[in-house]
């Protein structure tokens, strides 16, 4: 949905942009002189290619389910570790520990949302 919106965002901003260039308005129409001779004529604007027909609608919800389920999983983790940390593991590590897990799921998240997945990537620890 935030997809849709931002494409939506984007479109209305190119089309206003587009629609208040200079060579749209009167002032541009009428020049204020004869360019100059020796001035080599502005090359033409390139053609547009046809698009590719591209599904602005994808459903985030099964990606954010099973995000939930393993940060919810990995919390839970976590108090389990600090409620009985490792043997020979000091609170330092284990805070410095567990917000590198964090990060991590973060980014499978971001990754899954940027790749548009049903479910986080892989973890690749």
């Amino acid at each position: 949905m935030r997809i849709h919106r931002t494409i939506q965002f984007l479109t209305i901003v190119a089309t206003f942009t587009a629609c208040s260039s200079p060579a749209n308005s009167a002032a541009a129409a009428v020049p204020d002189a004869a360019p100059a001779a020796d001035v080599p004529a502005p090359a033409p604007a390139p053609v547009a290619e046809p698009g590719v027909a591209v599904n602005l609608r994808w459903d985030s919800a099964p990606l954010d389910a099973d995000y939930r389920r393993q940060r919810a999983d990995l919390d839970a983790l976590h108090v389990r570790e600090r409620a009985a940390p490792r043997a020979g593991e000091t609170t330092i590590q284990i805070n410095t520990r567990q917000a590198s897990e964090s990060k991590a799921l973060e980014l499978r998240y971001t990754q899954g949302k940027t790749a548009h997945a049903r479910t986080l990537p892989p973890d690749e620890r």
